[in-house]
Parts: C-alpha cells; structure tokens; sequence
C-alpha cells in the first residue's frame, strides 16, 4: 500500500526530524491517502516514539498494522493498540506468522532462513544481510519449501526480495523480536562458523577455486 512506502520513505531523515516533521512524516500518508487518525492518536503515537533509538522502522510496520486493523478510513486507538504499538507490533506480527502460519518443517525452515538474512560478527549480531535464494537452500528438494515459507514472510512485510537479493525489510526485527533473538543467542557460536566458512567458500570460488 502506498501508506507503508511513504511511511517508509521518510525514515533516512528521522536523526534530522523535529516533532512537528515527524508528526508530518506519520500524518501525510495518510492524508495523501484518504486515510485520518482518531484524535490525539499521533500524539499518543508521538510519546510511544520518545525513547526509542532507531524509531522509523518500528514505526513504519506499527503504522501499517494499525491501517490494516482501522476501522473505514480511521486509524483508530483500539487499532494502534492490537497492532502492539510502536515498540512490539514487529515481533507480534513475526510471532503471530511464525506460530500460526508455519507448521513445524517451516518453522524450522525460517530458522535456516533468518541465519542467512543476518550478518555476524565475534562480538554482536550486527546487521541483516542480502543473500540469494541459492544460499537460502541447504537441499534442492527443499527449494519449494524455502520459497513457500519465503513467500509467506514477505506477504506480512518481515521479508523483502527483488530478483537478485533477499533480506529483512526492518533490522530492528534483529533486535526487537525476542524469540529470534533466544534463537540466535543459543546458536551464536555455530553460526559465526558456518558464515566465516560460506564467506570463505564465496571467496574461493570467485577466484577460481
């Protein structure tokens, strides 16, 4: 929806963002598509932002979880409210997909997926990562698997591709989605070596083997 790509196209600017931008930054899509927010919603909004480091991304999905519960045209509290509000509507909605949209062999499929989506270091899970959808499946005979479990994270917004890369459209999933966070922090070590490993083999193979 053009909401979200306009919610999402101001997020480069947010460190720059006065109060009165931001609240421009929320409202305008809205505005601009026949859409309105409950009265004081964007103040309310405006609060939950205040301690939040990287504010825009969360954001974003927490605005286009709230427009998908609004009621006509109307943002309304209640909405904003099931959404999970700024600070939890990303891993509600990434819980909610994992626990109800996947059976087990999916789950376990995201797993493999979400190491590959994001980069490690020694000391930190750092950033999320472009990779391919070669390096997404371990096993030919899983290759409509991994897609299908790709195509359902990508409809819920967790999860962009285009025709070359794949990646989590919010870094904040990394660290504001707790039960991946357990994930990764109980795995860390293996996955640091196997990511060494496949950047080794990347470059091996670039340079001929």
């Amino acid at each position: 929806p053009k909401l979200y790509q306009l919610v999402r196209s101001h997020e480069i600017l947010v460190t720059q963002m006065t109060t009165d931008e931001l609240r421009e930054a929320i409202e305008q899509p809205a505005i601009q598509n026949g859409f309105e927010f409950a009265p004081s919603l964007i103040d309310h909004i405006l609060s939950d932002l205040r301690n939040i480091s990287a504010p825009l991304p969360l954001l974003s999905h927490a605005l286009y979880e709230t427009w998908q519960r609004r009621q006509g045209n109307t943002l309304t509290f209640q909405a904003y409210a099931e959404s999970g509000k700024v600070e939890e509507a990303i891993a509600k909605t990434a819980d909610r997909v994992y626990e109800h949209d996947l059976d087990t062999d999916q789950q376990i499929i995201s797993w493999h997926i979400f190491s590959r989506l994001i980069g490690l270091g020694e000391n930190a899970f750092e950033t999320r990562r472009r990779a391919t959808l070669e390096e997404l499946i371990a096993n030919p005979e899983q290759a409509d698997a991994v897609q299908k479990v790709l195509d359902i994270f990508v409809r819920y917004r967790l999860i962009t591709t285009n025709d070359t890369n794949i990646e989590l459209t919010h870094e904040a999933l990394i660290a504001n989605w707790p039960r991946l966070r357990q994930w990764l922090d109980k795995n860390k070590e293996g996955l640091i070596i196997y990511n060494r490993l496949s950047e080794l083999a990347a470059d091996w193979n670039a340079n001929d083997r």
